[in-house]
C-alpha cells in the first residue's frame, strides 16, 4: 500500500499526480529512503536512512542515519496493552502511532535535508497490534494487523509511504512473518558461501543465506526480547540462577566469537 500527500505536492508547485510521483522514482539515482519499525518491546520507533542504489538483485545499500524514537511512559503503557484493546483504543493509538512515526522519519531526515540531500520516500511496517498465523486459525488462514496510519506520515513528510508489508505477504500466501529474507538475501549473499542471518527481536528468527534465491530458508526459532523484556519491567523480579552453585551475574561477557564472513546480527525485526 502506498500513501501519498497530493495536497503537499500542489503547495510545493511540484506534479499533482500521486501514480506519476511514485513511478517517477524509479529512475532517481541514488534513492535515498526512510525505514520506520516499531517492534514488540514498544520502546520506541527506530527510523533508518538509507540510501539504495541499482534494483532487484543489484541492490545496494548505504546507512545514512538512524535515529531511535523513544515512546513516553504512557504510550508505551498502551502499545503494550494492545493485546486486549477494544475498537476504540485500536483507533485512536492508529492516529497517534501515525503522528509518532511521522515526527521519527523526519527527526532521521533532519540531517540530509540540511545538508541538501533529497529524501524520496518512506517504508513504514507500523507497531504489530495482532498477528495469527495460519496455523492457529481453525479455517487456516492467516491474520496480521499494523497500527500507524500511513496517510498521516505522507502529509507531515510530504514523501509517499509504502506499508502493509505484513498484510501483503498473507494476502499473497505467506505468513507474514518473518520478513526479511528477501533482504537478507539482497544484501548478505556471497559466492560460495552460506551465511545465517540472525534476527534478535521479540521473537528470534533466522534467515538461511545460500546463492540462490530459491534455496532461502527463513523460520522462527522462538522467544528472544520479550521475556527479557517481561523480566525487566517495573514491578517484576527477574529469575535467580536455578541451581544453588551458580552464581548470580556481575557483568555481561560474550562467549561466542562471531566470524563476519559466515553470520550477521540484527538488532530489531
Amino acid at each position: 500500500m502506498a500513501a501519498i500527500s497530493v495536497r503537499r505536492w500542489a503547495r510545493d508547485g511540484v506534479s499533482a499526480d500521486p501514480l506519476a510521483r511514485l513511478l517517477a522514482l524509479r529512475t532517481v539515482r541514488p534513492r535515498r529512503v526512510v525505514g520506520l519499525i516499531s517492534g514488540t518491546s514498544a520502546d520506541g520507533i527506530d527510523a533508518a536512512l538509507v540510501e539504495l542504489e541499482g534494483a532487484g538483485e543489484t541492490t545496494r545499500a548505504r546507512l545514512l542515519g538512524f535515529r531511535t524514537r523513544p515512546f513516553d511512559p504512557d504510550l508505551r503503557a498502551r502499545v503494550l496493552a494492545l493485546g486486549d484493546a477494544r475498537a476504540d483504543e485500536l483507533l485512536r493509538l492508529h492516529y497517534r502511532l501515525g503522528e509518532e512515526f511521522a515526527q521519527a522519519a523526519l527527526e532521521v531526515m533532519e540531517p540530509a535535508r540540511r545538508d541538501g540531500l533529497p529524501v524520496h520516500l518512506v517504508g513504514s511496517h507500523g507497531q504489530t497490534a495482532r498477528h495469527h498465523p495460519r496455523a492457529g486459525d481453525a479455517d487456516g488462514r492467516a491474520a496480521t494487523l499494523q497500527l500507524a496510519e500511513p496517510a498521516i506520515i505522507a502529509e507531515r513528510t510530504g514523501l509517499p509511504v509504502v506499508a502493509d508489508f505484513r498484510p501483503r505477504d498473507v494476502a499473497a500466501g505467506g505468513e507474514g512473518a518473518p520478513l526479511v529474507p528477501l533482504v537478507d538475501w539482497l544484501l548478505f549473499r556471497r559466492v560460495g558461501a552460506t551465511r545465517a542471518c540472525l534476527n534478535m527481536g521479540g521473537i528470534a528468527n533466522v534467515t538461511v543465506v545460500t546463492e540462490r534465491l530459491d534455496t532461502v530458508r527463513a523460520f522462527d526459532l522462538g522467544p528472544a526480547n520479550m521475556p527479557l523484556d517481561l523480566s525487566s519491567m517495573p514491578g517484576r523480579v527477574a529469575p535467580r540462577p536455578s541451581t544453588a552453585t551458580a552464581p548470580a551475574p556481575r557483568r555481561g561477557a560474550s562467549t561466542m566469537s562471531w566470524s563476519p564472513s559466515c553470520s550477521v546480527t540484527r538488532s530489531s525485526s
